[in-house]
């Protein structure tokens, strides 16, 4: 007579659950259940880094015993671009990082002529840099240059006066004015802004210098 011999008999298990659980804790977890492990990075913007997001096949499948389950391990939150924002207002730089899910961080004021107040000049990182969400940017602004008094440059040479507006912070620019009189020739005539007037360092002092020239009389 034939016999019909079952020289093994197959098992099945339901996956357990082991989502939340660290990578460790899930393995072990998973190995008492007779299961095998291996890991795999994901990553997550809510489950912390180092904990486990799901496995594969996923929980609650029925599972034969001994096969490799596949634990899908947080690694954290998905890295970020860093935004461009050199050229904005500071309250909208702070808004786009907020978008891409970054955070302010120290912010620096360099004095600027040539931008208006808290326009960001630099960031750090820098645009494109991949960092990870909540990651911080440090941004440096431009500051209003201080404002000092213009110092009366009128009766003295182009170039004495060149050189005190240059030392007191002011750029010299130099129109001609004619003149009959030889003294005048060569001495600052008019300058504006007018001394003793409040202007901030690094702005233009025109300076008018006499030359030689004849007087019109009007008609």
């Amino acid at each position: 007579p034939r016999s019909t011999l079952f020289p093994y008999t197959t098992l099945f298990r339901s996956l357990i659950n082991v989502a939340g659980l660290s990578a460790s804790q899930a393995a072990a977890k998973l190995r008492r259940a007779g299961f095998r492990t291996t890991t795999k990075k994901e990553s997550s913007a809510t489950v912390p880094a180092g904990m486990v997001i799901g496995t594969e096949p996923p929980a609650e499948t029925e599972v034969q015993e001994g096969r490799l389950v596949t634990l899908l391990v947080s690694s954290g939150p998905p890295p970020v671009s860093v935004p461009d924002m050199t050229g904005e207002l500071l309250p909208a730089a702070e808004a786009t990082l907020s978008n891409a899910g970054l955070a302010l961080g120290t912010v620096t004021q360099r004095i600027s002529s040539t931008e208006p107040p808290e326009t960001v000049l630099s960031q750090s990182p820098v645009k494109g840099t991949s960092v990870h969400t909540g990651n911080k940017v440090d941004l440096t602004v431009a500051q209003a240059p201080k404002e000092v008094s213009v110092p009366n440059v009128v009766g003295q040479s182009e170039a004495l006066a060149a050189a005190a507006l240059g030392q007191a912070g002011f750029t010299p620019k130099t129109v001609s004015a004619t003149t009959t009189e030889p003294a005048q020739v060569g001495v600052v005539l008019r300058q504006s802004p007018a001394a003793g007037a409040k202007a901030r360092k690094g702005a233009t002092v025109t300076i008018a210098v006499g030359v030689p020239g004849s007087q019109t009389t009007p008609t």
